[in-house]
């Protein structure tokens, strides 16, 4: 018998915790679950269905998506003393918190986003989303304590010749520290007080350049002075008494004379001596970039004129050593950091991009970021030896688990539906702990060539939903590889659509186990674009990571397990094409007003020709989240519906009721899937 196609992605990925539907942005306010209802119409319907969400209703308390209820933090709705309520989304730095107050307020001296970090700046409060905003490293050289200084995002000890000037040096030029220089060895300037600095010169004054090198000026007083065998002073030069010095003619005690063009670094000075006289002597070349190679003194003739100048030497190349964990940039000599936009082989760098950004292909420590999209997953409808409990998956009858299974191989390969995953651990999954965070995204087209079943090193962009401020997974798993063998366990959060309609799902129990593939060597972009590795994030050659996991995307090994909160189903709206006028309305007659929790509750039957065929059979929640706040004697929960359908009584395993809004946050339902992955970007 073949089922009407009304099994289609978008409930498929109300139920399937492991996917992510992208494209349709994220929720502003998903909402809660509702409380428990205060009045009820005589035909036994609530006195709210129908009604807005904050309509006062009986004994003043307000309508909760169709049940009277006592206001709460977490059911949407912002009331006193409450500044903020987003529902199932409020949490740590999502702008408000699960105390329902905002996370930052720019004018609150107690949550401006004050930074913990020494070498971190101060961020910003976005006072509309009263989100924090990562205020990034501080600059290479800022102080973070008595004789250390911000070196990137890491403090550490001052150096002399780590061309930094830190206190109490007074300057600091790397390898090209040295006597003479400009400044010394010891770091501190070679010319302050030139009396005492500089050495005596004849028929001048010693004086200090701008550069802190010692210099001459001409001294009057000395002119018809002897200063030498035969020679005077004339104007600061040492010459003979016949001679003039600037006139053009080489004459006794000159070593050179270029007339007017005599000046400073001319190849003669204003004094008629050679503007350098050879390396290791007083008024040699001297260069304080130490990512210029060694400069020379050469001869040079200027107007048909002989005179000896300095040239300043080469550049060096980026990455070559020019201080004391110092590296020449772009002929400049600076602190190796990570962000500098050079993998420097020394401090173990895999990868710099220029920056210090998370989610971007590498990491704040400049260490390659391995990322996984899943690109086959296959539902389970029955229980295993790993996920011994399925309620979700047994909830899907046997008729209709094929159009399930067809609607998610497409919206996998259509990259509609994108799960990503980030695994902080050994690159080729070999052995070790690793953190597994967990998001959505979005790649940057889905036209041909596009294929979401096999994009090996393709980009994706992050769903911001899914991430915080400093672009960590905001859901994440641990666990260990134990011999190429991922086991992880945590908590899933995810984005989906449902139907046009968004939902936030909330997976409690998680537990993944998969087989690691083989590794190989990052794809390199060929254009600047999808897929491939950029020339401007300098990743390391010879670098490998794990490619696959979990088998192929026909045929995927990978196991997944968890509890989908019951609160994410009560905040999603049923598909349209389920409802009353819809091509596949259910026989039960739901409406607008209903919630995906409510299908599951009381199952789902569809005509066929002459048959009525069960799609959805009528499931109870199995679970319950250990984080959550127990709801009477506890699990498991009954749930039960008015005469419209919707859920509206709860009552734990004692039998007695207990308040819906406690007791859709503590149940849960279990699932399962197979699933593969293959390594992409994210960006």
């Amino acid at each position: 018998m073949q089922l009407p196609r009304f099994l289609s992605a978008s409930l498929f990925v109300a139920l399937v915790v492991a996917l992510t539907h992208v494209g349709c942005g994220a929720p502003d306010d998903p909402g809660a679950p509702e409380a428990p209802d205060g009045g009820a119409n005589v035909d036994g319907t609530s006195a709210c269905f129908g009604v807005a969400d904050g309509v006062p209703c009986a004994g003043g308390k307000l309508c909760v998506r169709g049940v009277c209820t006592d206001p709460s933090c977490g059911d949407g709705i912002v009331t006193a003393p409450e500044e903020c309520d987003r529902g199932a989304l409020n949490g740590p730095g999502s702008g408000c918190e699960t105390t329902c107050r905002h996370s930052c307020i720019s004018s609150d001296a107690a949550r401006n986003c004050s930074a913990q970090d020494s070498c971190a700046s101060t961020g910003t409060c976005d006072d509309a989303t009263h989100a924090c905003k990562d205020g990034g490293p501080k600059p290479t050289g800022a102080s973070c304590g008595a004789g250390m200084f911000c070196r990137g995002a890491d403090c550490v000890a001052s150096l002399c010749g780590d061309a930094v000037v830190t206190a109490p040096e007074t300057c600091d030029n790397g390898d090209a520290n040295g006597p003479g220089t400009g400044c010394e060895k010891s770091c501190k300037l070679s010319c302050v007080n030139p009396a005492t600095d500089c050495p005596a010169t004849p028929c001048n004054v010693a004086t200090c350049s701008a550069d802190h090198r010692c210099a001459t000026t001409p001294d009057a007083t000395k002119n018809g002075q002897a200063c030498g065998a035969g020679l005077v002073c004339k104007t600061g030069a040492c010459i003979s008494p016949t001679a003039t010095c600037g006139n053009g003619i080489l004459e006794g005690g000159e070593e050179c004379d270029l007339g007017a063009g005599n000046g400073p670094g001319t190849g003669c000075e204003t004094i008629c001596k050679f503007s350098c006289t050879g390396p290791g002597t007083q008024g040699s070349c001297v260069d304080m970039n130490a990512c210029h190679a060694a400069p020379t003194c050469t001869a040079v003739m200027v107007g048909g004129k002989a005179g000896q100048q300095c040239v300043t030497g080469a550049s060096k190349s980026d990455g070559i050593a020019c201080g004391a964990g110092s590296i020449c940039i772009a002929a400049v000599c600076k602190p190796s950091v990570c962000g500098d936009g050079f993998r420097d082989p020394a401090k173990n760098e895999e990868c710099d991009d220029g920056n210090l950004t998370k989610l971007d292909a590498c990491d704040t420590a400049c260490k390659f970021e391995q990322s996984h999209r899943v690109i086959g997953m296959r539902m389970q409808f029955v229980t295993d030896a790993y996920c011994t409990v399925n309620a979700l998956g047994s909830s899907i009858a046997g008729a209709a688990q094929s159009s399930f299974q067809t609607d998610l191989d497409s919206s996998i390969k259509d990259g509609s539906v994108s799960a990503l995953f980030t695994f902080n651990g050994d690159l080729t999954g070999a052995a070790g702990a690793v953190t597994v965070g967990n998001l959505s995204g979005a790649p940057p087209s889905n036209a041909p060539p596009y294929s979401g079943t096999s994009d090996l090193d393709g980009w994706y962009g992050p769903t911001l939903s899914t991430i915080d401020a400093t672009r960590t997974p905001r859901a994440t798993l641990k666990g260990t590889y134990t011999a190429n063998v991922l086991s992880a366990t945590g908590r899933l959060n995810l984005i989906t659509s449902v139907g046009g309609a968004l939902a936030s799902l909330a997976v409690s129990g998680a537990k993944i186990n998969i087989p690691i593939g083989a590794s190989s060597v990052p794809t390199t972009a060929a254009a600047a674009a999808s897929p491939g590795h950029v020339a401007a994030e300098h990743l390391l050659p010879t670098l490998q990571s794990f490619g696959v996991a979990g088998g192929t995307a026909g045929s995927p090994t990978g196991q997944m397990c968890g509890n989908i909160a019951a609160t994410s189903l009560d905040t999603t709206l049923p598909p349209a094409s389920l409802l009353p006028g819809g091509a596949n309305a259910c026989l039960e007659n739901y409406s607008s007003a209903n919630r995906l929790i409510d299908i599951i509750v009381g199952g789902c039957t569809v005509k066929v020709v002459l048959f009525n065929v069960t799609v959805i059979k009528k499931t109870q929640p199995d679970q319950a989240d250990p984080a959550a706040p127990v709801a009477g004697a506890g699990a498991p929960y009954t749930l039960s519906a008015d005469a419209t359908k919707r859920v509206t009584g709860c009552k734990d395993k004692g039998g007695a009721v207990v308040p819906l809004q406690a007791c859709l946050n503590a149940a849960a339902y279990s699932m399962s899937f197979k699933y593969a992955t293959d390594r992409v970007i994210i960006k």
